[in-house]
């Protein structure tokens, strides 16, 4: 049940090592967050955001919420979030603060 979780864990674990390795001006490492200029990359970020959150936190009040099929996507979409947080975090960490433009 939780092997793909796990392995979309270790995927963005390489993902944050590689983006700490490569960071620099102009690397798709430091740069990526440029995409979400565009409104429906925007948007469709927002709503996994917003769907996983939700999701989780009414499985803290709801336990059975756990059993459903809902529970994996939205494990699968913090991950996410959090997997793009830390690789944006990591490239900042490696080479400072960068130009993109």
């Amino acid at each position: 049940m939780f092997r793909p979780l796990t392995l979309h864990i270790a995927a963005w674990f390489i993902l944050v090592a590689l983006a700490y390795a490569t960071a620099g001006p102009y690397s798709l490492a430091s740069c990526w967050s440029i995409i979400l200029i565009i409104p429906p990359v925007f948007l469709a970020v927002i709503g996994i955001v917003v769907f996983s959150a939700s999701v989780l936190i009414v499985a803290l009040v709801k336990p059975v919420v756990v059993r459903k099929s809902l529970i994996m996507p939205a494990y699968h979409g913090a991950v996410l979030t959090l997997g793009l947080i830390a690789v944006s975090d990591a490239a900042r960490y490696s080479a400072g603060q960068v130009s993109c433009l």
